[in-house]
């Protein structure tokens, strides 16, 4: 990992984690996957598409076709359930691994599109690649995300996110993208550039709202949802 920082490698994606907000190691943004909620299981499970797999068709990658549409709900709906988990709690973001293979008919890849399907066009959303959170990230005041790490997995500010976070608006890096300006609200200047055509790609949009209720800014400024590998 430090050879990684040294020849400029910004995050790491490669172990487990609970669903906390990310923090450095070794110089290196952890942006491991997570254990979400596994339904129908007592343990929770890794958001990557390999391991619901294993779990449930062993050691081959084609198992019993009559259980592929049933594999697939049951890894969709553990993905939605630990995406509300931190929508509702701490706002960590959700980090999924999937390898776009047809494993078991494609039936994972039909879990993941329809996971993105249902987050990603939620107003206080914002569905980035791991190079988009890492440039969110460097962006944030450190102590901050201090703070915000000091949330447990599903765990809610005990008042509200206004009271807990503190400070101006924080600026918008590329791949987390402003909100949508509101009715009688003033925008700064913005710089956009095109958006790219290559599958995944962010807008770099650095604009932000001059002004907004303390609500908005609490979920527009710490709310990034992670899809892609």
């Amino acid at each position: 990992m430090r050879a990684a920082r040294d020849l400029g490698f910004r995050y790491d994606t490669s172990g487990v984690n609970d669903q906390v907000w990310p923090k450095k190691k070794e110089g290196l943004w952890d942006l491991s996957m997570q254990l979400v909620p596994f339904p129908g299981h007592s343990f929770e499970q890794l958001t990557m598409d390999y391991n619901f797999m294993v779990n449930q068709s062993g050691t081959t990658t084609q198992g019993d076709p009559a259980k592929h549409e049933m594999w697939g709900d049951q890894m969709r709906d553990s993905l939605l359930q630990g995406f509300e988990r931190a929508y509702d709690g701490n706002r960590a973001p959700l980090i999924i691994g999937n390898h776009f293979e047809s494993w078991n008919g494609g039936t994972y890849m039909r879990a993941v599109e329809e996971v993105v399907q249902e987050v990603c066009n939620k107003s206080d959303v914002r569905c980035v690649s791991f190079r988009g959170l890492a440039d969110w990230l460097d962006a944030q005041d450190p102590e901050t995300l201090a703070k915000l790490r000091t949330l447990n997995v599903g765990e809610a500010p005990k008042k509200d996110w206004a009271s807990f976070l503190s400070g101006g608006p924080a600026p918008a890096p590329k791949g987390c993208p402003a909100p949508p300006r509101r009715s009688g609200e003033r925008q700064a200047d913005a710089v956009t550039s095109s958006p790219s055509t290559k599958p995944g790609s962010i807008w770099a949009d650095r604009s932000a709202p001059v002004r907004s209720s303390p609500h908005d800014r609490a979920f527009f400024r710490w709310k990034c949802a992670i899809w892609r590998v």
